[in-house]
């Protein structure tokens, strides 16, 4: 399990570090980079690897699994191994999103992190939504749309949590854990 994680990660590196030291370049000039292209230096490797007909389907789902069933040690080893590359991201997302606090930058990263991993892993999903079929039949709309939508995501202003949503929020998880 481990040496195919290894493998993954290891073809989708060379082109990740490229788009993201092109980014880290134009921030180093002094030029505006957007959100949504520091999300595409972060995934679209992964997705190229993860989308590859040979064996992209199988890796995309053993990448959605093995980040729910790791251990500790696996985790720790995940970590390691992809935490330079997110740290990176992270870095010029603080540039293209100066308003948002380190901790939701953070927080809302390891969100889109999960959903690309995830969603990744179930790509057919899209054929049989509760909405029907909504693949469109055109995988670069569909990254788009989901760039599109996780860009907006992560940029959206940070809203405190009120003591009315608060308490909206815990009468519906308390009606929902006591059915």
């Amino acid at each position: 399990m481990k040496n195919a994680f290894w493998y993954i990660i290891a073809a989708a590196a060379p082109p990740h570090a490229a788009l993201v030291e092109s980014l880290e370049a134009r921030v180093a000039e002094g030029r505006p980079i957007s959100v949504r292209e520091v999300l595409e230096a972060a995934y679209l490797p992964y997705l190229a690897l993860l989308m590859n007909p040979a064996f992209g389907p199988t890796a995309a789902k053993f990448m959605s699994r093995l980040l729910v069933e790791a251990d500790e040690e696996l985790q720790g080893i995940i970590n390691r191994t992809v935490g330079p590359y997110f740290m990176r991201s992270l870095s010029l997302l603080r540039e293209a999103m100066p308003h948002l606090d380190e901790e939701t930058m953070k927080l809302r990263s390891l969100i889109t992190v999960t959903n690309v991993i995830h969603g990744a892993g179930d790509l057919q999903a899209l054929q049989n939504s509760p909405f029907g079929d909504v693949s469109g039949g055109d995988p670069l709309n569909t990254l788009h749309q989901l760039f599109e939508y996780m860009a907006a995501a992560l940029a959206a202003p940070a809203t405190p949590l009120t003591p009315a949503i608060q308490a909206r929020m815990a009468a519906t998880l308390l009606a929902g854990a006591n059915p």
